[in-house]
């Protein structure tokens, strides 16, 4: 996808599977002010919020969905992931 996209995703695509239309990045133009469009021809409202920053939720969201309480290694990776990915959000909404 060219760099000078939008690349904004759909609100809550982080809790749906990454499968389909629902699931594919805006292809307009960085900075544009209509609707949100995709490759499959999906519209949603646009907003405000970054690409980077809905990775970033998309990313806390399914480290929060794991769960390696047996495994301590795994366990202490994805706690920095999750702290990581906090900050980083707080940062930015703060």
């Amino acid at each position: 996808m060219p760099e000078n996209t939008c690349h904004a995703r759909r609100p809550g695509f982080d809790t749906r599977p990454m499968i389909g239309a629902n699931s594919q990045p805006c292809i307009l133009p960085a900075g544009h002010s209509e609707e949100h469009r995709n490759a499959c021809g999906v519209h949603w409202a646009a907003t405000t919020e970054s690409a980077a920053i809905s990775i970033a939720r998309a990313a806390l969201a399914k480290a929060d969905a794991l769960d390696f309480a047996d495994t301590r290694a795994m366990a202490a990776a994805v706690g920095s992931l999750r702290e990581a990915l906090r900050m980083v959000l707080e940062g930015v909404e703060s």
